[in-house]
């Protein structure tokens, strides 16, 4: 399949070292699966609610790796 002049495409580097082939999301430049939906949170409630997020998950990667820690320690 060959594109015209005028089709963009994507064009971000894929995991095989081509490009992607998607179409872009209006005004990004990149489709929704490399950037293209989502510019993030805008309104103050929305970046608190992303900053919660945020640390939850990373209390759940400290206690993970604590836990990690305390198997090592007991086995050796």
């Amino acid at each position: 399949m060959s594109l015209s002049q005028t089709e963009q495409v994507c064009g971000a580097r894929t995991r095989d070292g081509g490009t992607c082939q998607e179409a872009p999301i209006n005004g990004t430049g990149r489709c929704r699966l490399h950037g293209g939906a989502s510019t993030g949170p805008k309104t103050a409630e929305g970046r608190k609610r992303t900053s919660e997020a945020n640390k939850q998950r990373w209390r759940k990667i400290a206690v993970a790796l604590m836990l990690l820690e305390q198997r090592k320690g007991a086995s050796g």
